[in-house]
């Protein structure tokens, strides 16, 4: 049994080898991430980037959340409410991080939350157009995210 296991492991650790060359050999492929006001629903994007794959950030912008940056965020990723004076907001940014991620490969880590912050500060952006939740849907459909989650902790054993 404990060979069978040692087999199994060494046949999924190849294939995540296979997919991680896969990806950097991608060159359409590159890594989004965000930092935010916090973990519920209406948490708000404050840092936003996108690095390709040759580490060429391509968007690293702090974004003005429009709200004030909760104590507890604040303690996970330093950024204060101070950094972010004068910053532009996500509106002002969505035509680079458009063109950033178009035709993409576009690798994210726990994709639930990340999509779910994007979504939300699309449909902010788009609410004045009276159809928020068809146009942030729409702009998402477009986009080709991979969640690296799972290979991460495949790779660790998780």
């Amino acid at each position: 049994m404990r060979a069978q296991a040692r087999e199994a492991r060494r046949e999924q650790v190849a294939g995540l080898e296979e997919w991680a060359r896969t990806v950097l050999a991608d060159p359409d492929t590159v890594v989004l991430d965000t930092e935010t006001t916090g973990l519920h629903d209406e948490a708000r994007i404050i840092d936003l980037g996108v690095l390709d794959i040759a580490g060429t950030a391509l968007v690293d912008q702090l974004l003005d959340p429009g709200e004030p940056i909760p104590a507890s965020a604040t303690d996970v990723h330093g950024l204060t409410d101070d950094d972010l004076r004068d910053a532009p907001t996500f509106s002002d940014v969505l035509n680079e991080l458009t063109t950033a991620l178009a035709g993409k490969r576009v690798l994210i880590y726990n994709e639930e939350f990340d999509v779910a912050r994007l979504r939300h500060e699309l449909q902010l952006h788009y609410q004045h157009t009276g159809h928020p939740t068809p146009d942030a849907a729409a702009w998402l459909a477009a986009i080709r995210f991979e969640d690296v989650v799972i290979p991460y902790s495949d790779w660790y054993g998780d």
